[in-house]
């Protein structure tokens, strides 16, 4: 589908994250990323998905920047790479990702990123992914404040993979917080364990739901939710899905 935006950019930074409750996996990109458009496209790894799955975007333009209210830090960039990780992999930086050091130092020891795939240059079954981040050094330890790794996943599809031609990945990294910009409220926070224990993506193949109380609470549900993963504990990768959203959580 595309998507026509209400500003015209110059360097438009685009993510991406469906939502559904079912238990049909499935994930979200964007192609054809222009000043004014973009095409966002729903792919489920091994099978024709059909119907119809509402996508949360985040347009921003590309660099550094600070919210106007707060001047909390935030960056908006782009990432080219073939590599990719998937299930028996390691998530190594350098083999199935690579390095990216921040523009700026952010405030938070761990600021958040949230990241999609940003075009299609490998197409089928075997040029399927998402995307991952963590830290350099390990794939479990969180983004710090002056770097990351990041690289496609291909999850449970396995090693199978072809990616001969770059893919480019865009994201955003934020220091976390809250607070209102022309009118808009918004809230920045993660999450990384639930009661103690890393958190998981499904149980009988339907995603399992983690609540997370906003920074502030909003008036009414926020219309648009964008989420992401900074870390891959488990040795399977992960794709972030939306289950559902209010005014307080």
């Amino acid at each position: 589908s595309t998507v026509n935006l209400t500003h015209v950019f110059t360097s438009p930074i685009v993510i991406v994250v469906p939502e559904y409750n079912d238990a049909t996996p499935r994930e979200a990109w964007t192609t054809n990323v222009t000043a004014s458009n973009f095409l966002v496209k729903v792919d489920q790894y091994g099978a024709t998905f059909s119907g119809s799955t509402k996508v949360h975007y985040v347009v921003m333009e590309e660099g550094v920047w600070r919210f106007t209210d707060t001047n909390k830090k935030v960056e908006a960039g782009w990432h080219n790479t073939t590599k990719f990780g998937y299930v028996g992999s390691n998530y190594n930086c350098g083999e199935e990702g690579d390095e990216v050091n921040f523009s700026i130092v952010f405030d938070d020891s761990n600021p958040l990123v949230i990241h999609s795939r940003a075009t299609e240059m490998n197409t089928g079954d075997t040029g399927w992914a998402e995307t991952w981040t963590s830290h350099p050094s390990s794939r479990s330890t969180e983004v710090d404040r002056y770097r990351m790794c990041i690289g496609l996943d291909r999850n449970r599809a396995g090693s199978g993979g072809s990616f001969t031609v770059d893919e480019t990945i865009h994201w955003i990294a934020m220091d976390t917080g809250y607070g209102s910009v022309n009118g808009v409220d918004y809230n920045v926070l993660w999450k990384i364990k639930e009661n103690g224990v890393w958190i998981e993506g499904t149980s009988g193949g339907v995603p399992v739901a983690y609540e997370k109380a906003w920074l502030s609470a909003f008036s009414s549900a926020p219309q648009v939710v964008v989420a992401g993963t900074t870390t891959v504990n488990g040795g399977d990768g992960s794709h972030t899905c939306l289950l559902y959203t209010s005014d307080a959580a």
